[in-house]
């Protein structure tokens, strides 16, 4: 025979207003995750751009490449960024600059590009805009000597 055991008072309503407390700060971890998401996102469209655009400075070629500037390079990777990013290029003290038509001396090129991310949300838990700004430098590779026909 079973011994009746007792049983104990139903609680109704506790998990719903268990579920009230919590809800919140939940849906502000789910949108702080969104973001963080989303800055890492740009962050690589970001690099992707100075990469770009350090790779167009380095390797000039007008028959290779259909960008007339660095920031046409960089721009075609920055599609998905509005505003523009903006770009900035540095010659090293030994390189004779951009596109000269005599040979150049090695040197580098450096080529950041800086973005502002506004996040989804204005709390005062995190930041409300991020700048995103990564630079990128590569050594210049020497013109070809061209000859004749």
């Amino acid at each position: 025979m079973r011994c009746p055991t007792k049983r104990p008072a139903p609680r109704r309503g506790a998990a719903t207003v268990e579920l009230a407390f919590v809800l919140p700060f939940l849906t502000v971890m789910f949108i702080m995750a969104v973001d963080y998401a989303r800055v890492f996102y740009y962050a690589q469209i970001v690099e992707n751009c100075a990469r770009n655009g350090a790779y167009y400075a380095s390797n000039y070629s007008p028959q290779i490449y259909a960008y007339p500037d660095v920031a046409s390079a960089v721009a075609e990777d920055a599609k998905d960024l509005t505003p523009a990013p903006s770009v900035t290029t540095r010659y090293s003290a030994n390189a004779d600059g951009p596109y000269t038509s005599t040979l150049r001396t090695t040197g580098f090129v450096e080529v950041t590009v800086s973005w502002s991310f506004n996040c989804l949300t204005d709390f005062k838990l995190g930041p409300s805009n991020v700048t995103l700004k990564r630079s990128v430098r590569m050594q210049i590779a020497p013109n070809l000597p061209t000859f004749g026909n």
